[in-house]
């Protein structure tokens, strides 16, 4: 959970902006008008927030509404709430864009996370290759609830109003396959581009071999980073 500006407007001095908390919730959480807080999120709202009875929150639910909810039941164990309002999410950018990242250090790839979420990025695929940090796919899905928790706060701090997917350990060909199949065009950052070369990455990424793969693809198109 994080904190977005209510107003876009900026408000008089004498009437300083009001903030929000927004939180994403699965849909099973929102019944009949009625919003029933997981307890990790009912912990914060009363220990940490220290919110009311009362008080409104921003509830979405990753499934394009957003709902204007007042506290009626403030439990650090569950905590719950009526809908107040609701409307369509805003927020998203026209363009869906996903991004193939290979698993490189756990705090730059965090940080990539973060960054990319609050700009817009529709869906992070991870991606296994010979020469990333990570070499077990396992290894990779172990870390999946500490990724999506990531990604939650971020879309919450900057306003977002759908969570971007996560998909972990997927293997350099697959993610190849992958992007083809799924995107209308697909760019990979080289600096060393200069006509049809064709590389990408936050850690050196292709030999090679992978890179003759990335060449042979006509769907793919290299850029100048």
């Amino acid at each position: 959970m994080r904190l977005i500006h209510d107003c876009a407007e900026q408000a008089p001095a004498d009437h300083p902006t009001k903030t929000m908390n927004r939180f994403f919730l699965p849909p099973e959480a929102i019944q009949a008008g009625l919003v029933t807080f997981p307890g990790d999120v009912s912990h914060q709202i009363a220990r940490v927030l220290r919110l009311s009875p009362g008080d409104l929150v921003a509830v979405l639910d990753n499934q394009g509404s957003e709902y204007q909810v007042e506290i009626t039941t403030l439990d650090p164990n569950n905590v719950r709430g009526e809908i107040r309002e609701s409307s369509q999410v805003h927020g998203e950018p026209p363009v869906i864009l996903t991004l193939y990242l290979c698993l490189t250090q756990r705090e730059k790839l965090e940080w990539v996370l973060q960054k990319c979420t609050e700009t817009g990025v529709s869906d992070f695929v991870l991606v296994v290759s010979s020469r990333s940090l990570v070499q077990v796919k396992a290894a990779a899905s172990a870390k999946l609830e500490r990724w999506q928790r990531i990604v939650r706060e971020a879309a919450e701090q900057c306003g977002r109003g759908r969570l971007p997917g996560i998909f972990p350990g997927m293997s350099y060909k697959d993610a190849l396959e992958h992007g083809t199949a799924n995107h209308q065009r697909c760019l990979l950052a080289w600096e060393g581009e200069n006509a049809r070369g064709l590389s990408a990455g936050l850690h050196g990424l292709y030999g090679g071999e992978r890179l003759a793969l990335l060449i042979s693809c006509p769907m793919l198109k290299s850029i100048f980073i």
